[in-house]
């Protein structure tokens, strides 16, 4: 007997074959067979378990890393989210903040409703018109003749943070909403 180099089929399937030295070459009568021993057929299962134990561990180690990220992005997550609440809840006071003040100065004076049209450079038409009502009642706004409702005094507000170019976009749109109605 004499030891030679065969063929072990690894992954079969896929076409794949190792070279094993483990077979043993047996002359029966004229003809020559290739006997594989048990040791070959254990060398495949070896071969074949070690492939899967490492494909094994390295899904595990891909799951524990995208695990860790996740877990490190949800943390992130919730403090993005809190310090959220946090500026909304800031926010919501000063407006409300500034709301009041506003109402208090413009209840008492008619005149600052006056100024910032001027600042903004619009006509009480115009002013009428951002502010959704007639001109016939910001003309008494500003004389003083009527008081302001709280719902007028808080458009009033979101108009006074407005710059003069925005105040002009905004009439523009409105302009062009009322012609196509």
């Amino acid at each position: 007997m004499a030891q030679s180099y065969f063929l072990l089929p690894l992954f079969p399937s896929r076409g794949k074959w190792i070279a094993h030295m483990s077979c043993q070459r047996v002359t029966i009568g004229t003809k020559q067979t290739v006997e594989p021993g048990i040791r070959m057929i254990s060398i495949q299962k070896i071969i074949v378990e070690r492939v899967l134990s490492l494909v094994r561990h390295e899904i595990k180690r891909y799951v524990r890393l995208r695990n860790d990220e996740i877990r490190k992005m949800q943390g992130e997550l919730s403090e993005c989210k809190r310090r959220l609440l946090k500026l909304e809840k800031y926010v919501e006071e000063e407006s409300e903040k500034t709301i009041a003040h506003w109402v208090e100065r413009v209840q008492t004076n008619g005149a600052t409703l006056k100024t910032l049209r001027k600042k903004l450079g619009i006509t009480q038409t115009e002013l009428a018109i951002l502010l959704d009502t007639n001109p016939a009642t910001v003309n008494r706004w500003e004389s003083g003749r009527v008081r302001l409702s709280r719902k007028s005094c808080e458009k009033i507000a979101k108009i006074r943070a407005l710059s003069t170019s925005e105040a002009y976009q905004i009439l523009q749109e409105k302009y062009m909403f009322q012609k196509k109605t």
